[in-house]
């Protein structure tokens, strides 16, 4: 049988076979062929080609070279606006892409008429119609317009680094808009700080089929809020000295639902503070980073026996992994503080990880 006769799902998983095995430049030439090939082979190519794209090159690319080229500076730009006929044009390969990536080194090649061309698409719905996975590695506000024109209902997995200290309002007003727009974000990474809190703890609210997040530094309304939500099952985030005292709640946050915890802390004290105030009932793996930007020498090793009774207060015994790294060069230290018999832990001090009886994996570093 010729292979042009079988059935287009057939087709599909050829292609599709072929290109998960060589993820290089070659496949991308072979797939572009067999789309030129017969119409057979055109759409079960294309969907392969187009299903995970890296930057607006591609989209501006499938234009007429009467439109598209790059200038004397070296910039991707275009030569006119863009008329309906050439939206349907790029309409027929958007609608296939399932993955979208933008990194700043690409958006810094491209020019600010490119950005106005996407920004007036003169559809209502989404630029990328099916999109799943959003990735947006960039720190220009005046393409945050650009972003919005992305988001859609049907994105599932999300990773946003906009790299700007303090946050901009433009970056508070998209996350605040989050939740409405793409409320079907079950995978989300994006680092929260500073007057971004707020428009964050906002947007939580709606991601009801969020799984797993990723993200900055919260402080404990957001964390709070974080424990309404019915499908959180994995949560990494971090604190800060300035949080500290808003850490001294009544009573303690409790996250019923929460299997696995990734803490990164910027001190013993603070982190010490957060498992205090802390609660993981269900966890099964939970992992703590201290990178412990204070002094440590005073301080060492004293905190220790604390730390590990707030780590068995913070976590059931349903506990199944535990790490904690502790990020400080011990080659720091005097040769006479290793020395002194007080530097060592006791049996005592590590009692309290006696109540873990299900713990497998645990490391102490």
């Amino acid at each position: 049988m010729y292979i042009c006769l079988l059935p287009t799902e057939i087709l599909l998983h050829i292609f599709t076979n072929n290109h998960s095995k060589n993820l290089n430049h070659r496949s991308h030439v072979t797939l572009a062929a067999l789309a030129r090939t017969c119409r057979k082979f055109q759409e079960p190519a294309l969907d392969i080609l187009w299903k995970d794209i890296n930057g607006f090159k591609p989209l501006i690319s499938c234009l007429p070279e009467s439109i598209a080229h790059t200038n004397a500076q070296g910039y991707l730009t275009l030569k006119r606006p863009l008329y309906y006929g050439e939206w349907e044009l790029i309409d027929r390969y958007t609608r296939r892409i399932d993955s979208f990536t933008v990194v700043s080194i690409e958006l810094d090649k491209i020019d600010i008429r490119v950005a106005q061309a996407l920004m007036s698409a003169p559809s209502p719905t989404p630029l990328l119609p099916n999109l799943r996975i959003l990735r947006w590695f960039d720190r220009h506000e005046h393409l945050y317009p650009l972003l919005r024109n992305f988001l859609a209902s049907t994105i599932t997995t999300m990773q946003l680094s906009f790299r700007s200290t303090p946050p901009l309002f433009a970056q508070s007003a998209l996350l605040a808009s989050l939740g409405a727009r793409c409320p079907s974000i079950q995978e989300l990474t994006c680092a929260s700080a500073g007057d971004s809190e707020d428009a964050f703890c906002e947007a939580l609210g709606a991601l009801q089929e969020l799984f797993c997040l990723e993200t900055g530094v919260l402080n404990p309304r957001v964390l709070l809020r974080l424990t309404s939500l019915p499908s959180l099952k994995y949560l990494q985030f971090g604190l800060e000295t300035y949080n500290i005292n808003e850490m001294q709640l009544d009573s303690p946050t409790i996250f019923s639902r929460l299997e696995r915890v990734h803490i990164t802390a910027q001190s013993q004290s603070v982190i010490n503070n957060c498992l205090r105030n802390v609660r993981f009932p269900s966890c099964r793996s939970g992992k703590v980073y201290v990178r412990d930007d204070d002094d440590l020498e005073p301080h060492y090793p004293l905190n220790i026996p604390d730390l590990i009774i707030s780590l068995s207060e913070c976590f059931s015994p349903a506990l199944q992994k535990l790490h904690f790294v502790l990020g400080f060069d011990f080659n720091a230290l005097k040769e006479d503080t290793l020395a002194n018999p007080s530097s060592a832990l006791s049996f005592n001090a590590i009692t309290p990880l006696l109540s873990f009886s299900r713990l497998t994996d645990l490391r102490l570093d």
